[in-house]
């Protein structure tokens, strides 16, 4: 606990020091927040999965992805294409719009980058094993 109280008092504002008021946010009135997140999210999938298991659509790694949802200032849903990872869906923050909540697709972001580079990585292998 010293190391936090010692970050704490540092007058720079810490990533951990962010998380705990998040967390408070997040649990505030019982977890109402949470809990509507959660309700939220749950809808989100049965949506698309009713979508997906009537449609006939093959994802095309060579093709384009297709915009699903625009909710103006809030949301766009994505499924994406044109990418090993065609087909699978990408909610971002709309960029125009005004997000007073705080958004937690950060982790989302880090982990895509990731997988982006792993991807041209053995990609790049693929290609230099090819032309041995």
């Amino acid at each position: 606990m010293s190391k936090e109280i010692a970050a704490a008092n540092d007058d720079e504002f810490t990533k951990d020091e962010l998380a705990v008021i998040l967390t408070r946010q997040w649990l505030a009135d019982g977890g109402a927040l949470l809990k509507r997140q959660v309700e939220n999210a749950h809808a989100f999938f049965v949506k698309y999965l009713v979508q997906d298991l009537n449609s006939t659509a093959v994802p095309q790694i060579s093709g384009a992805g297709e915009e699903l949802e625009i909710s103006p200032g809030e949301w766009i849903v994505r499924r994406v294409g044109g990418s090993p990872t065609a087909g699978t869906y990408e909610c971002v923050p709309d960029a125009t719009g005004d997000i007073t909540m705080f958004a937690t697709y950060g982790d989302y972001t880090a982990i895509s980058k990731v997988q982006r580079d792993r991807i041209r990585l053995l990609k790049t292998k693929a290609d230099k094993d090819k032309k041995k």
